[in-house]
């Protein structure tokens, strides 16, 4: 009866009633999505990742750090039986990097859609609507159109040359906000290939003389003037092909919640107030 109880409480926490101070906007209880894989299902040889996401779905309703180790411990305890000390030091490891060090929490455009997690693309999501919504203020801060910097430096470089690079950087940004990425965030790239973009790019600008080797040096100018940066290195091939992931260079923050307040102070590095929120 006991034990019965104890998991009847515990259940409760999880649907998020936190010893913590609650954002009105966060939907109080765990995301499916972490729930049936780290909660419901863990597995045993992915211990450290585990504890990662259920402690990112915890600090993100409001639970104490440790609050949330004593019901990570007490659950991975009772599926794996963990009983050696550098077990549950591991899940401690995990939070303490959750808690203080961890830059950017999980999204629904970030880790959680790369590990093949998110349900968005299926079934509707209240976490990823609340996202959408926090992002339009970000679209906003980033019209299709090239910053200063960019323009300033392509004035220098040959018509053509100049020309090409404008329409690579402008073809980035839109990918960006197809996709519904936050710019410079390095858990959120955009992937695609030289041809891909020489596609694009020659479709939308009506012209053949745009292919794969303007594309790739187009990307590289970019990349070596610090306007773009590759994040992941894909690999060639037929069948384990994956093509590069990039970023935009831009002052956006890391520190972007998706289910915060969102307003320019936390959107800007640099300025005081994200200095002192960070």
């Amino acid at each position: 009866m006991e034990n019965k109880k104890k998991n009847a409480t515990s259940d409760y926490r999880v649907e998020g009633f936190g010893d913590g101070l609650r954002n009105l906007h966060t939907p109080e209880i765990m995301r499916d999505c972490i729930r049936g894989r780290y909660w419901e299902s863990p597995a045993r040889v992915e211990l450290f990742i585990t504890a990662v996401r259920l402690a990112d779905d915890f600090k993100r309703r409001g639970f104490s750090q440790q609050k949330t180790l004593e019901i990570i411990q007490e659950r991975l305890t009772a599926k794996f039986n963990l009983v050696k000390p550098e077990s549950l030091k591991q899940i401690e490891t995990a939070l303490n990097w959750v808690y203080k060090k961890q830059d950017h929490p999980l999204t629904c455009s970030g880790a959680l859609w790369n590990e093949g997690l998110c349900h968005k693309a299926t079934t509707r999501c209240r976490f990823n609507e609340i996202d959408s919504e926090n992002r339009q203020f970000v679209k906003k801060l980033n019209p299709i159109i090239p910053p200063a910097a960019v323009d300033k430096y392509l004035e220098g470089l040959h018509p053509t040359e100049a020309l090409f690079a404008r329409w690579t950087y402008l073809e980035f940004l839109r990918l960006e906000q197809e996709h519904n990425l936050l710019p410079g965030n390095p858990k959120e790239p955009i992937y695609i290939g030289f041809r891909a973009i020489a596609a694009r790019v020659a479709m939308r600008n009506k012209t053949l003389s745009y292919d794969r080797h303007t594309a790739c040096n187009s990307v590289r100018l970019l990349e070596d003037n610090g306007f773009i940066k590759t994040v992941f290195k894909g690999t060639p091939g037929t069948m384990r092909r994956k093509a590069n992931g990039y970023i935009r260079l831009t002052p956006i923050s890391l520190k972007y919640n998706s289910e915060s307040q969102i307003g320019a102070h936390i959107c800007v590095q640099g300025s005081k107030t994200a200095k002192n929120e960070a």
